[in-house]
């Protein structure tokens, strides 16, 4: 049994989902995972909901070692992928989930852009970076020279930005296949991890010692920043809409740090918490998702100033966030965790 828990008006769904096979393995249904909630939840039907904080589901059972990475191309098509294992994906909002083959054993980056089916995924696996026109069906594979990969993410499809240990590539279109950025280009961010960018051309990169590395939209020059401690940045999001940039990292010890409207100045945010931080998703401009270890997710409805924790139901380490919207979020994390919140019944 797992548990879903009723907090904050959302539900966290615990979405256990068996992986039979090896990676390069042929596109497949996996399971059914029932478009009503209710089915899925021991028989109980939504008005049992309401009155309830905790509740338990029927995993599908999974021994999988983990998922580290949720990205999704709209509220309808959601990929997760992980460790040793097969890229999983949803194309129905996760009623029903199919599984992929992944370009290498373990993937930590992916990226598509909004309106085609072309995906770009990331590996530790020395040089390994993939790309496909298909939407994950098949794989073409590149390697670069910057080592151990790490996160991945794009402005465009002729424009998509990969951190590693020792630097950041770039591909600029199938004609030229990736770059490697030269480290007198852009700061020293080194070992890079959390990256985010926007269709406005804004790239950030996060890495270790507080050091971050951003261009803004419409410029060509990287600017050096700094959050003002030495904490290592696992992951960094933000939105670049009409009222400016607003950009939140997150990492080491708990901490979330903000910069305004581009500023290169960060503030730290009080979270409440001390574990390691891993992921950051901004679902609307004042609705934040925060993921970490031990479980750990802070939700903020006003653009950080405050942080609630939700109880995630699990203490499995949690990796990565995602969101569509505020009522459609998605978290992975190890043991095979991949979590949804949903709203509640009406």
């Amino acid at each position: 049994m797992r548990n879903v828990v009723l907090t904050s008006a959302a539900i966290w769904v615990s979405v256990q989902i068996a992986v039979f096979g090896a990676a390069g393995c042929s596109e497949r249904s996996l399971y059914n995972q029932g478009g009503d909630l209710a089915s899925s939840l021991d028989g109980k039907s939504n008005q049992d909901l309401a009155g309830h904080l905790w509740l338990s589901i029927n995993p599908i059972a999974s021994m999988s070692p983990g998922y580290a990475v949720v990205w999704g191309r709209s509220s309808d098509e959601v990929y997760v992928a992980g460790i040793g294992q097969n890229i999983l994906v949803t194309l129905n909002r996760g009623v029903d989930w199919m599984e992929r083959p992944a370009p290498f054993g373990t993937v930590g980056g992916l990226w598509g852009p909004p309106t085609s089916m072309e995906l770009f995924a990331s590996g530790p696996c020395g040089r390994c970076l993939g790309h496909s026109t298909d939407a994950g069906r098949t794989w073409l594979l590149a390697r670069a020279t910057i080592t151990s990969r790490g996160s991945l993410f794009g402005v465009s499809a002729a424009e998509v930005y990969s951190t590693g240990s020792s630097g950041m590539s770039v591909w600029r279109g199938p004609q030229s296949d990736w770059v490697d950025l030269q480290t007198n280009q852009w700061p020293d961010v080194s070992p890079s991890k959390g990256i985010w960018a926007s269709e406005k051309g804004t790239v950030v990169v996060v890495g270790g010692q507080g050091r971050i590395a951003r261009r803004a939209s419409g410029q060509t020059a990287w600017r050096a920043e700094f959050t003002g401690d030495s904490n290592y940045l696992f992951g960094v999001a933000g939105l670049d809409d009409s009222t400016g940039v607003d950009l939140f990292a997150v990492g080491d010890g708990g901490h979330i740090y903000l910069s305004k409207n581009g500023s290169a100045s960060w503030k730290i945010l009080a979270s409440g918490v001390t574990v390691p931080l891993s992921g950051v998703w901004a679902a609307s401009r004042d609705e934040i998702f925060v993921v970490g270890y031990e479980g750990t997710i802070l939700h903020s409805v006003d653009r950080g100033d405050s942080w609630k924790r939700e109880d995630s139901g699990t203490t499995n380490n949690l990796f990565d966030v995602w969101a569509s919207s505020p009522n459609d979020v998605y978290v992975v994390g190890e043991k095979g965790t991949i979590l949804r919140r949903r709203p509640p019944p009406p």
